[in-house]
């Protein structure tokens, strides 16, 4: 399934909140003061720190080195990103395995256990994680031990040793965890809607087989060569490393020294495409929408609440000018405590106990559209109409100057804290280098923010918004949640078995 990991946003936490900031009412409340009318009063304005100085080269085997001087602290971090991840495994679950066998296993100069400790007594770390289009490694120690962190870390990569009782360890564990993937009602809705919209054929629908993992894995032979395909190419991959002296001469030629000379495994890296993406949403099953009259509907016997969750492939992806600035800013308007559907689905229709909707905007392809909440299970029939009521007139009307004023006022607060830690600093500009995007481009996608218009607002919402083209999955009591949502919706009901 699609998740998280890897390659991070390009506007960072700054603008990921703006999903739940709280956002004016309609209704004529008091609203709080924002940071505007704040400095107007004689408050200092939040001060921006700048992009930090970086210096980038390219080490004789091709890998990309970014390097970030911070002689403020005493802590040195490295990280490694390479631009291939779970979307590329033939066996859907293959990188959380590889991620948790290649930590758990070590290397063969520090096997299994033995890193654990050594890291402890060292008080260093090396964490391995993977997302849908990347992998990573991470590192780190106080000065002083910076040169055990990354030989740690130079080991894991180059020489890993994926023990079988490392690998049949993790692939219990993660067998563990998909035996209760189904536990969670509003676990299951969002997730069932997700792959139904994007067609339970899509690399992005994939859910793992813990049996088809264990068959496949448990020998450690395919993850040594995942391994090779994800960590040990460097024709793509970017280093970055931070802390005082790590922009030196010396620092540069002790990850020649020590890198260059690897038996990398070469050649280029396949890249996922959105191309790829939006056809294999034409395999397996596509869900019917509710323009089409059906609700799918997962049993969980004797539940009293309802988990609804609505999804569809009317996204857009970071960097697509100006809807995704556009997009962004709406996410402001319909979410949290003062936001359109807070205060009109719960406020004053009293359906929800939770709501939200809003379009993802992730890296290199197009997002989703997702909106649900929770509500009592009588009440799923008008949770939903109301809900769907409040997007359509998202559509047909433009945010107000209010709105629109709130939304941004959220982004520019914000903002100060994308440079509140190094690391947060080290990630951003090792996943910018990976995306080819320049060093500034938190600066730029602020001022874009800035220059949102309400029309295009309402625009960019009408382009990327069909009520009538979204998937409608609930989960709770059947008996109860079918003849709400019939009579509610006038919809039919299909019995759906989750994943």
């Amino acid at each position: 399934m699609e998740g998280s990991g890897g390659l991070v946003s390009p506007v960072g936490p700054a603008c990921a909140p703006l999903a739940s900031v709280p956002a004016p009412s309609r209704g004529g409340k008091i609203r709080p003061l924002g940071y505007k009318a704040l400095i107007e009063r004689g408050f200092p304005a939040p001060r921006c720190p700048p992009v930090p100085p970086l210096r980038t080269a390219t080490l004789s085997s091709g890998l990309s080195v970014v390097l970030l001087e911070d002689p403020d602290t005493s802590f040195v971090r490295g990280s490694l990103l390479s631009p291939r991840g779970d979307l590329s495994d033939a066996v859907p679950g293959t990188g959380a395995v590889l991620a948790g066998a290649l930590r758990q296993g070590g290397s063969r100069l520090l096997p299994g256990t033995q890193l654990d400790e050594a890291l402890e007594r060292s008080a260093c770390y090396v964490e391995v994680g993977t997302g849908p289009e990347s992998t990573s490694v991470e590192w780190g120690g106080l000065v002083g031990q910076q040169d055990f962190a990354f030989d740690a870390f130079r080991s894991l990569l180059l020489e890993p040793a994926y023990g079988r009782e490392a690998v049949g360890e993790v692939l219990d564990a993660v067998a563990q965890s998909l035996a209760h993937r189904n536990d969670s009602p509003g676990g299951v809705a969002g997730r069932e809607a997700s792959r139904l919209a994007w067609g339970t054929g899509s690399p992005l629908a994939a859910v793992p087989d813990a049996r088809v993992l264990a068959s496949t894995l448990k020998s450690g032979e395919v993850l040594g060569l995942e391994h090779k395909l994800r960590l040990a190419r460097p024709q793509g991959a970017v280093l970055g490393l931070s802390g005082p002296g790590c922009a030196s001469d010396a620092a540069l030629a002790r990850l020649e020294s020590s890198l260059s000379s690897s038996p990398a495994y070469s050649g280029q890296v396949e890249k996922i495409d959105a191309s790829t993406l939006a056809d294999g949403a034409s395999r397996g099953t596509v869900g019917k929408t509710l323009g089409e009259g059906v609700a799918y509907v997962v049993d969980f016997p004797g539940a009293t609440t309802a988990h609804v969750a609505l999804a569809a492939r009317h996204g857009c992806q970071l960097g697509d000018a100006p809807d995704c600035y556009a997009l962004d800013t709406v996410n402001a308007v319909l979410n949290g405590f003062g936001g359109r559907l807070f205060d009109q689905v719960r406020s004053r229709a009293g359906l929800a106990y939770s709501v939200s909707g809003g379009w993802a905007l992730p890296l290199g392809r197009p997002g989703l559209f997702r909106a649900g909440g929770q509500t009592a299970a009588p009440s799923v029939g008008k949770f939903v109409a109301e809900v769907n009521r409040v997007l359509y007139e998202a559509g047909q009307e433009a945010p107000s100057e209010v709105e629109l004023e709130a939304a941004k006022d959220a982004a520019l607060e914000s903002f100060v804290f994308n440079f509140s830690t190094p690391r947060q600093q080290l990630q951003r500009a090792v996943s910018y280098a990976a995306l080819g995007l320049p060093p500034d481009y938190l600066f730029t996608y602020r001022d874009a923010l800035a220059r949102v218009t309400a029309d295009e607002c309402l625009q960019a919402t009408r382009r990327h918004l069909s009520v009538n083209g979204l998937v409608l999955v609930v989960s709770g009591d059947a008996k109860t949640l079918v003849p709400a949502l019939e009579r509610d919706l006038g919809v039919s009901c299909v019995a759906w078995e989750p994943a």
